[in-house]
């Protein structure tokens, strides 16, 4: 019902605009094949408009469980998927890794954990609706909550990204990377710095360096998020 009343009128809109939007799930992986798996099952199931082209990048830089070879037999229809895929023992140059595997043409990216998934079969069209129906036209962040916490309000959030997070909380919005969607230009931005920041000091590498590198970059960008339910942790942790 909720995704439902979240239409209104956007879904008229976008049919008549006939413009694809290039949306990327990008996912950096290690040692994680079985939910890899899951997590790209919940991918390629989605039901998408057409008017949304999705891609599928992925970065494998030093696994050792099997995902090498998983991702060497990997296809996929229209040449949906691009990887990275070594074999070696650098688990310290994923991040920047994922940035250049991104394509260049996509314009949105949904940074995606190995060990998530996407809870809805509209996940991706829901936030290709967000991005369509805001009434903020330079629009750079959109927050995908996470499903065990949403209550399904369907309400829309719409602020600059600091003023979103003082207002829910950093980490709220920030904090789990499974939930954050940019512009690709930002997207791969944060990464390359967050890469940066992991090259400089690999002995304290944080939890949180996405999210430092990201509201550096969006802070004063307009964001928006919708109260229902979208991805999900694997772990019931």
């Amino acid at each position: 019902a909720a995704y439902m009343a979240l239409n209104l009128q956007a879904h008229r809109r976008w049919q008549q605009r006939q413009i694809q939007m290039h949306i990327t799930v990008a996912i950096p992986t290690f040692n994680r094949v079985e939910k890899l798996k899951k997590c790209l099952d919940s991918i390629t199931s989605q039901s998408l408009d057409s008017d949304i082209q999705l891609s599928i990048a992925i970065s494998n830089t030093a696994s050792s469980d099997g995902t090498y070879s998983y991702l060497s037999n990997l296809e996929g229809p229209d040449g949906r998927y691009f990887v990275t895929n070594k074999i070696g023992t650098d688990t310290h140059c994923n991040m920047g890794s994922l940035a250049t595997t991104i394509p260049p043409h996509a314009d949105w990216v949904w940074l995606m954990g190995d060990d998530d998934y996407l809870a809805s079969p509209h996940s991706i069209s829901i936030i290709h609706e967000i991005i369509n129906t805001t009434q903020t036209p330079d629009l750079s962040f959109v927050h995908a909550c996470q499903a065990r916490r949403s209550t399904r309000s369907g309400n829309m959030y719409e602020n600059e990204v600091l003023k979103l997070c003082e207002e829910f909380g950093y980490h709220e919005m920030l904090g789990w990377f499974s939930s954050i969607v940019t512009r690709k230009d930002i997207m791969t931005e944060a990464l390359e710095n967050w890469q940066s920041r992991i090259q400089e000091r690999q002995w304290e590498v944080s939890a949180f360096g996405h999210s430092a590198e990201m509201l550096k970059l969006l802070h004063d960008k307009q964001g928006a998020f919708v109260d229902y339910p979208l991805v999900e942790p694997q772990d019931d942790e």
